[in-house]
């Protein structure tokens, strides 16, 4: 007989079983409210958009800076700042990706799969 101890990995008010027997590996054993892990992921998402959008007119000003310094039509200084500002914009998106990507892990730890077939605990 093979026995598993179950821990979860993120927190919930809510949590309910869905199998009260016999389970299948992979099969859900136990549920906590997805709702607020939804929402965030949801929001990161948006926030990802966010970031995407506002890293549009960043890299076409830096490109048009990058000319136009040459020729001395911007100074240096614009041209650094608009430089500066692109890579904060490519950081945001970045740092909005990884966010997406937790927000998503979290997401799926409020499912708790069976990870043996065997009768759960207790109905043995």
């Amino acid at each position: 007989m093979q026995r598993c101890g179950l821990r979860w990995a993120v927190s919930s008010r809510n949590a309910f079983s869905l199998k009260a027997q016999k389970s299948k590996a992979g099969e859900v054993l136990y549920q906590i409210d997805p709702a607020v892990y939804e929402a965030t992921y949801n929001s990161a998402k948006a926030a990802l958009s966010r970031a995407d959008a506002n890293l549009v007119p960043m890299r076409l000003k830096a490109g048009r800076y990058a000319e136009l310094v040459k020729s001395n039509a911007v100074s240096q200084q614009e041209y650094d700042d608009a430089s500066a500002v692109l890579k904060q914009a490519e950081a945001d998106v970045e740092a909005g990706k990884a966010a997406v990507e937790t927000a998503r892990i979290n997401l799926a730890y409020t499912k708790v799969t069976a990870p043996i077939s065997e009768e759960s605990a207790g109905h043995q």
